[in-house]
Parts: C-alpha cells; sequence; structure tokens
C-alpha cells in the first residue's frame, strides 16, 4: 500500500511537538500493520530454530481516549500552576489542555486537577513535579494528590469485577481488557467455566474493530490437567483471578504490599477461592516455592505444587526478567509459560536466555497503545 494512502490528519494540535504519540498520521490499520512487522523483525531471530505463527494484532477497540490513566507533568509559570508533558526528544515543558488518546472525563477534570493543585499548602506545591489522574467504572476521577488517598477504582473484566488504587499498576486500556485476558487464556489452553466472546479483529475500513471472527482465533485447548497456575508479577490479581477456575490453585507473587492485599480482596469479592497471593520480589520468593530449586525456606513450599503440572504466566515490568527468574524457569518442570511483554528489546533478551529450554510456540500481539510506537506481545513457551 503506498505511503500516502495511509497518511491521515492527526487529531491532536501538540502532535510531532508533544513526546507521547508516533502515529496519529497514521491510519490505524497501517499502524497495525506496522507494529506487527516491530514483532516480526524483534523475534526473526528465533525462527530459524523455532516453527511459530505470529497472530494478527488484536486492535484496541477505541484507537483514540482508550486511556484511562493519565500522568502529566506539574510546572508553575507567571504564577500559576500548569499540566503537560516533555516535547519530543527533550526536557522541555508542553502545556496542554487535553489529551486525545485520554478518556474524555479525564479530559474534562483537568480544570479541576489544577484547582486542587492549588488548594496544596504552598510547600507541597511548590514540589509537586508529577500528577496521576486515573478513572474507573465507577466515573470517578482520582487523583495521586494527598487529598484522594485511599480512594479505589473499579475495573470489570469478563465479568470479574476488580478494584485498585491510583498507584497500583492496573491496565489503563479497559477497552481491550477482555480480549487480553481471553488471548492469555487461549494460549495457555486454560479450560473455563465461562463462555467468553472471541477475538477482535480489525476492519480496515471500519471506525472501530468489527466482531467477525478469524479461524486463528485461538480456540482454547481443553487438553490441559487442572495443576498449578503460578502468576508472576501478580499486581492485583488480573490474570491469576480470571484464569483461576481451569486450575487447581493459583499463586501470584507481587512486590508491593497494596497491591497483595488489593488482590486478595478481588479474589474474595468474586468468590474465587484457590488463589494465594504472596507479597515479596519474584526473583527472591518463587525459587523458595519450588522443590526442585532449593531447600524449603518458606512455609508455602509444598510439592503438589508441581506435582499436576506447572503452567506460569509472566507480566514483568518494561525492563523484563531478573537473572535469579530465569534460572529458576530453566529449573523448573513447566509444561507451558506465557510471557507478557510491553518492551520488545527486553522480550527479545528474556527468550534468548531461555531457548535452549523452551520453544515458541505462539505469539499474539495486542495494541493496548494505539497511536504510540509501543505493542503489548504475549508469547507462549512449551517445553523442549
Amino acid at each position: 500500500m503506498p505511503i500516502q494512502a495511509t497518511m491521515c490528519q492527526p487529531k491532536c494540535v501538540y502532535f510531532g511537538t508533544c513526546g507521547g504519540c508516533a502515529f496519529q498520521d497514521l491510519e490505524y490499520a497501517a499502524q497495525l500493520d506496522l507494529k506487527h512487522k516491530f514483532v516480526e523483525e524483534a523475534l526473526s531471530s528465533f525462527s530459524r530454530r523455532d516453527s511459530f505463527q505470529i497472530e494478527p494484532v488484536i486492535p484496541s477497540p477505541k484507537p483514540y481516549h482508550y486511556r484511562h490513566m493519565l500522568s502529566l507533568t506539574v510546572k508553575r509559570r507567571n504564577g500559576g500552576l500548569q499540566l503537560g508533558f516533555m516535547k519530543r526528544d527533550s526536557h522541555t515543558f508542553l502545556s496542554v489542555e487535553s489529551c486525545p488518546i485520554a478518556d474524555e472525563r479525564i479530559n474534562q477534570f483537568l480544570p479541576q486537577a489544577l484547582a486542587k493543585l492549588e488548594t496544596l499548602p504552598l510547600k507541597k506545591k511548590f514540589h509537586t513535579s508529577q500528577m496521576t489522574l486515573r478513572i474507573g467504572d465507577n466515573n470517578k476521577v482520582v487523583t495521586s494528590l494527598p487529598s484522594d488517598r485511599g480512594e479505589k477504582l473499579e475495573c470489570t473484566v469478563l465479568g470479574k469485577q476488580f478494584s485498585y488504587s491510583v498507584s497500583s499498576f492496573f491496565q489503563n486500556n479497559y477497552s481491550i481488557l477482555d480480549s487480553f485476558v481471553q488471548a492469555v487464556r487461549s494460549l495457555l489452553g486454560t479450560p473455563s467455566k465461562t463462555v467468553i466472546a472471541s477475538l477482535p479483529r480489525f476492519s480496515a475500513g471500519a471506525a472501530i474493530p468489527d466482531a467477525e471472527i478469524a479461524s486463528s482465533a485461538l480456540p482454547p485447548r481443553n487438553d490441559v490437567p487442572r495443576g498449578t497456575l503460578f502468576d508472576l508479577y501478580s499486581g492485583v490479581g488480573l490474570f491469576g483471578i480470571s484464569l483461576a477456575d481451569g486450575y487447581g490453585r493459583v499463586i501470584g507473587i507481587e512486590e508491593g504490599y497494596e497491591a497483595v492485599e488489593q488482590a486478595k480482596q478481588n479474589a474474595k469479592r468474586n468468590e474465587v477461592k484457590n488463589t494465594t497471593f504472596l507479597q515479596g520480589k519474584v526473583e527472591t520468593l518463587f525459587p523458595e516455592l519450588i522443590p526442585a530449586v532449593k531447600p524449603p525456606l518458606h512455609p508455602v513450599r509444598d510439592k503438589s505444587l508441581i506435582s499436576n503440572g506447572v503452567h506460569i504466566i509472566i507480566d514483568p515490568p518494561r525492563i523484563g526478567l531478573k537473572p535469579g527468574v530465569i534460572q529458576c524457569l530453566l529449573t523448573l518442570p513447566i509444561e507451558r509459560l506465557v510471557y507478557v511483554s510491553c518492551e520488545l528489546s527486553a522480550l527479545q533478551r528474556d527468550l534468548t536466555l531461555l531457548q535452549d529450554r523452551f520453544k515458541i510456540t505462539r505469539v499474539q500481539p495486542l495494541d493496548l497503545f494505539p497511536q504510540t510506537k509501543h505493542i503489548e506481545t504475549i508469547v507462549l513457551l512449551e517445553s523442549r
């Protein structure tokens, strides 16, 4: 397709100056094609050894106004406060009045956010350089300011309700989360008691993804014994709780204390009783749980954790996996491992370290971040 045919008018007056979006001048279908190529290039070296399929990118139902979280820079200028971002490839402040990839309700709240900043004590006001705004299903905008401490946000994913705080990690594109969790379930082959909709595919002529189902829409595989699922970097329990009905036991590990407490509450409110969420660093706590790795160091250690098969889902920070986690994965009798990554360079590095033990069998990209250069990638690894 000629480049001219894929170009369009950006919706943001700051596009090209702001350091956030990179592709607003590309039609959305062209963005998806380009991001698919990013994934192909990042994983090309593995295709010489493994035979795997890179599925079409699952599109965001909302190419614009999808972000339920916005992190803004706070700047004092001309005797008042301003909100904005940094200019592209610089540390220069850019004041903005709205952001077209942010939820409309967040944009509408920006004047109130500035008013909240102005009410801070003078010392606190002068030292506030960042401000985060989030909105949940309850339509309430919550900020990272002390006045909103203790406030919780709500999100429903595949019929399950999740609560989290403004400081906890939670995916900020709600519109794609059903498809996200469904894709992870399909790759793991996890049975489900819940009937779920098929994955969306994008029609170039449509304003949003259509509902047609591709024949390669990753059908769930129901041949998996009900063993143990380890949910590493489990956050507030999105994956572990959503997939729990396909396993005998789910164990989540998360470093943030607040997120772990929220995960426990989320499991309770959804009446999911086979989950355990532990607080600690994955590289420290995970090896302590597994008898094949080292002697007992933790009271949860139990040989039954690996007796009926082990599946693992990893959703690490952008930097990827620590060496201790890699070593543990190389040692465990793992049947299937799903690696969720938002950074292709870190994914490429970690897959290189894991490739002698695991083969790549399927790859599913998702566009969690339309208009930006970022792409979420889910990789299914199976034991060689």
